[in-house]
């Protein structure tokens, strides 16, 4: 015997179903209309425009120039700051802007 949780489940789902099912009666109401004479050929010339569309060759060899040259800016630069492998620049701004290194908040 199946609970009640379950029961009260397949209701819903049966309701469900019924609503669907009086939506789609609601489609069978409808009738057909006639096409406008040359709205397919609009159509599938809209729909061909936009397949066609593409982008210039000349644009697709500008990006991957501009990527290579900013992958290769970013390399450069963390290429040298990986020689500095000190920390004096941070250290020297701590003191500079008189920060305090210590990790306590409230100075208790």
């Amino acid at each position: 015997m199946p609970a009640k949780g379950f029961k009260i489940y397949l209701v819903y789902i049966k309701e469900g179903i019924m609503n669907i099912e009086n939506e789609l009666d609601k489609l069978k109401r409808i009738s057909r209309q006639e096409v406008p004479a040359g709205m397919d050929n609009r159509i599938r010339t809209a729909v061909d425009a936009l397949r066609y569309n593409v982008v210039p060759v000349q644009w697709k060899w500008g990006f991957a120039a501009a990527a290579a040259v900013l992958l290769a800016l970013n390399v450069a630069v963390l290429m040298r700051q990986a020689g500095n492998k000190g920390s004096k620049g941070v250290t020297e701004m701590v003191q500079g802007m008189q920060l305090s290194s210590s990790n306590e908040l409230y100075h208790e």
